[in-house]
C-alpha cells in the first residue's frame, strides 16, 4: 500500500514501490519518487510497560466503507471534506515507524485540522495508518523480541491516546513468510493494548489467495477488528503492465478470508488509480489520458508470467495505449464487479486507497452494497 506494495502471485512474491499514486498521470515520472523530509520523530518511553492485560474489543462499530488519504495529499484531504458522510472511518497516512523501531514519525499533514473537524461533524472514526513500508529492517528489528515489540506498542498506545483517535491501521510490509509467527504475536499484543483503553485496532495485509505471506489471515482476523486487504498491485511499476487486480484473483483472496469464519471483519481495499510503466495517477486520470475510451478487456494475462499457472480471469479490465505504453486501471463498472463479490462472499465492507480523483458513479456504486 502506498509507499510499497506487493502482491502475492502464484508460488512467487513479487514486490514493487509505487510511491505515491495520486499525481495527475504523466506529470511524475517513476524515476523521480522520493519522499518529502520528515518531521523529527516521536520519542516513546524508555522502559517498557508490563504486559498489557488481555482485554476484549470495543464494541463492533461499522466500517462497512472507509479510505485511505494518501500521503499528504491536499485533494484527498479536499475529497474527504466533501464526502465525510459517505464514509464510517478514514485511514489518514499520517506516521510511520521510525529507524530506531520503537518511535514514531509524524509525517506532512498529520493531525490536520480539517479532515480532523469534518470526522467529527460527520461521526467518521479517524484511525490513522501507521506504515512501515520502504524499509522492512526496523519492522524486523521491532518484531525480534518481546521487549521491542512491547516498547513500540506503548509508543502507539500513546499516539493513539494523546491524539484522541478512535485507534490505528497497521500497514507493516516487505516482510517474508518466515516472520509470520513474529508479526502475528505483534499483531495480537497490539489488539490488546488498544483494546485495553477502549480503541479499535486493524491491519493491512496483501492480497494473498495462496497463504504464502507473513499475514496469518485467521489469526490476524481473530484478534484484529478489521483487516484491509490490499487488493491491488497484481502488476506494479518493477514488473511489466498489466491489470492491477484482477478480479480471479481479488475473488480467490476473498475465500480466503472468508474460510477463517471471521469474513465480516475483512474490508476489501480498492485501487483507485492506475499506471503506465513511465507514470501513474488517479482513475479519473487514467480515463482523461484514454480520452474517454478504451478497452474493457485484456489478452494480457494468457501470457503473462504471474499467471501462467492459476489462470486468473481478468474481469473487466479496462485499459488503452498511451505514448507511455499500456495504461491499465479501473472504472465504476470494474470496481463493481469486484465490490459485489465482496458483499456476496459476506465480507464486512470496502475501501480504498487513496481518496481523490474517484471515477464518476463511484459513491453511489458503492452504497449499493454497504
Amino acid at each position: 500500500m502506498q509507499r510499497g506494495c506487493l502482491a502475492v502471485l502464484s508460488v512467487l512474491l513479487v514486490g514493487c514501490d509505487a510511491g505515491e499514486i495520486n499525481a495527475p498521470l504523466g506529470t511524475v515520472p517513476i524515476s523521480s519518487i522520493q519522499p518529502d523530509a520528515a518531521p523529527a520523530t516521536v520519542s516513546s518511553p524508555a522502559s517498557t510497560p508490563d504486559a498489557p492485560p488481555v482485554a476484549t474489543a470495543p464494541a463492533a462499530a461499522r466500517h462497512a466503507r472507509c479510505g485511505y488519504i494518501g500521503y499528504g495529499e491536499e485533494a484527498g484531504y479536499q475529497t474527504f471534506i466533501a464526502n465525510a458522510n459517505f464514509f464510517d472511518a478514514i485511514h489518514p497516512d499520517w506516521y510511520a515507524l521510525s529507524s530506531d523501531a520503537v518511535s514514531l514519525t509524524p509525517l506532512r499533514g498529520v493531525n490536520d485540522s480539517r479532515v480532523l473537524q469534518a470526522a467529527r461533524s460527520a461521526g467518521v472514526r479517524v484511525i490513522p495508518l501507521i506504515a512501515s513500508v520502504d524499509d522492512p529492517a526496523p519492522t524486523l528489528t521491532m518484531l525480534a523480541t518481546s521487549a521491542s515489540r512491547a516498547a513500540h506498542i506503548q509508543a502507539l498506545v500513546k499516539i493513539a491516546r494523546d491524539s484522541s483517535y478512535d485507534g490505528l491501521e497497521i500497514d507493516y510490509e516487505h516482510i517474508s513468510g518466515t516472520h509470520r509467527e513474529e508479526l502475528t504475536a505483534f499483531y495480537g499484543e497490539l489488539a490488546t493494548a488498544l483494546h485495553a483503553v477502549g480503541l479499535e485496532a486493524s491491519a493491512a495485509v496483501y492480497a494473498d489467495p495462496f497463504n504464502l505471506s507473513a499475514y496469518d489471515y485467521a489469526a490476524i482476523a481473530a484478534r484484529m477488528d478489521h483487516v484491509h486487504i490490499m487488493a491491488y498491485d497484481f502488476h506494479g511499476v518493477t514488473s511489466h503492465s498489466g491489470p492491477l487486480a484482477p478480479l480471479g484473483w481479488v475473488k480467490a483472496t476473498i475465500a480466503l478470508a472468508v474460510s477463517t469464519g471471521q469474513g465480516k471483519k475483512f474490508i476489501l481495499a480498492l485501487p483507485n488509480y492506475g499506471f503506465t510503466m513511465k507514470s501513474f495517477g488517479t482513475t479519473a486520470a487514467c480515463i482523461a489520458r484514454c480520452n474517454g475510451s478504451y478497452a474493457t478487456t485484456t489478452k494480457e494475462l494468457e501470457t503473462c508470467i504471474f499467471n501462467v499457472e492459476d489462470h486468473f480471469e481478468a474481469g473487466r479490465q479496462p485499459n488503452c495505449m498511451t505514448s507511455e505504453g499500456p495504461l491499465y486501471f479501473d472504472d465504476t463498472a470494474s470496481f463493481e464487479e469486484k465490490v459485489k463479490a465482496a458483499h456476496d462472499a459476506g465480507l464486512g465492507g470496502v475501501g480504498y486507497w487513496t481518496l481523490s480523483g474517484e471515477p464518476d458513479g463511484f459513491f453511489a456504486m458503492l452504497k449499493k452494497y454497504y
